[in-house]
């Protein structure tokens, strides 16, 4: 549930904004010509990716390339909340901003096209205090002007340019809206032990969750429920057998979050509890 949200835009886009969420939360996030700078105020960001997944903890940031996102907001403590504050840039904006002169680091580059689409921003003494800063106008927003907002916008991207972790924010910079394409079978493989449901990963692959089931059966000869489960189980069978790993552990390693859950669908499969399993 959305506590309270403010925003400003530019040229007809939201380009900074702030939320503040009762978790457990999630929502879809497609940037198809969009990039995003996100920094966690409180709670806990899980963000998922086509190829990838990052847990973005209270006051971490994460860089994020153009792509098809799931956005889960937990809190990190009893009766918490969640609360962010984002930075979106646009190429249309961007060029304007910078009268059609985009600096080098903005100009995509094929050679450095990678299979990136998202790093976290190392906290930063500059980056923070433009964070504190930015936070007093959304209290304040007779205080801001398109003026103020450009320069704002240059700033954080220069900012960002220049942390510490450049090399890896540089590449995702060149290439913000150079999309990586996924097929359905590398995107369902990444997140095969992850916590993630039927109808996230139809959202991380653009498509209907009706588009995602049909595509699928093509793909694995199942459906998406019945195939994830069944690779589920088949590797908690394997970490039961060959590793020393407790059940809740071995739980989480295959997605699950509830272990009672994951004992009764272990228990479906193999007629027995993972406990027991492990004793036999």
């Amino acid at each position: 549930m959305v506590i309270d949200y403010k925003k400003f835009e530019l040229y007809g886009k939201i380009v900074f904004e702030k939320a503040v969420i009762r978790p457990p939360f999630s929502k879809p996030n497609i940037m198809e010509d969009e990039a995003c700078f996100l920094h966690i105020l409180e709670g806990v960001g899980i963000e998922v990716s086509e190829n990838n997944e990052e847990k973005v903890l209270a006051k971490e940031s994460i860089l994020m390339k153009c792509g098809n996102y799931v956005a889960k907001m937990r809190s990190d403590k009893e009766g918490g909340v969640y609360s962010a504050f984002a930075v979106h840039f646009y190429p249309d904006v961007l060029k304007t901003i910078y009268h059609n002169d985009l600096p080098k680091f903005l100009k995509s580059n094929d050679k450095d096209l990678v299979k990136m689409d998202m790093t976290k921003v190392a906290s930063n003494l500059l980056i923070d205090k433009f964070i504190q800063e930015f936070l007093v106008y959304f209290d304040n927003p007779s205080l801001i002007s398109s003026d103020l907002l450009e320069l704002k916008l240059k700033e954080i991207i220069l900012l960002l340019h220049n942390s510490q972790n450049g090399e890896a924010i540089k590449l995702i910079l060149s290439n913000l809206f150079s999309p990586q394409q996924y097929s359905l079978q590398q995107i369902v493989e990444t997140h095969l032990y992850r916590n993630i449901t039927v109808e996230e990963l139809a959202t991380i692959c653009n498509m209907s969750i009706s588009t995602f089931k049909r595509e699928f059966k093509k793909a694995f000869n199942d459906n998406p429920a019945n195939y994830i489960r069944a690779k589920k189980m088949v590797k908690a069978k394997e970490l039961i057998k060959q590793t020393n790993l407790r059940i809740n552990e071995i739980a989480e390693e295959c997605g699950y979050e509830d272990v009672s859950h994951f004992s009764n669908t272990f228990f479906k499969f193999f007629g027995k509890y993972p406990t027991f399993y492990r004793l036999t």
